[in-house]
């Protein structure tokens, strides 16, 4: 009877353990896609920005390339926003390749152009 008890402890205290499991996230919204000058596709994604206007917005954008290739640090970026429209030079901040393409990350603040 005690070998049963300490069995059924057991077997309680392993599945109350924690597991650690992959949760893949949900990827980011597109914001637009299109092909570089060299003919290489690729898709931009990044978090909606804040409803408030301002006259500049710090940004994080992800823009995944179709193949292994080597991202150009600096990006040049115009986005519109609520009806502003915004442009700055994003520099990159990380790349991973993975499944036959390239995750660039890109962030910098993107400040509103003024109105003509």
């Amino acid at each position: 009877m005690k070998r049963f008890y300490s069995l059924i402890l057991s077997i309680t205290l392993a599945l109350s353990l924690s597991f650690p499991v992959h949760a893949e996230t949900d990827q980011l919204p597109l914001i637009k896609s299109g092909y570089t000058d060299e003919g290489i596709y690729y898709e931009v994604h990044g978090a909606a920005l804040s409803q408030y206007r301002s006259i500049s917005q710090p940004v994080t954008r992800e823009v995944t390339y179709e193949g292994n290739i080597n991202p150009p640090r600096e990006l040049y970026w115009k986005e519109t926003i609520h009806g502003i429209t915004y442009t700055g030079t994003l520099q990159l901040t990380a790349k991973l390749y993975l499944k036959g393409q390239t995750i660039a990350t890109y962030s910098g603040v993107i400040t509103a152009k003024p109105k003509n």
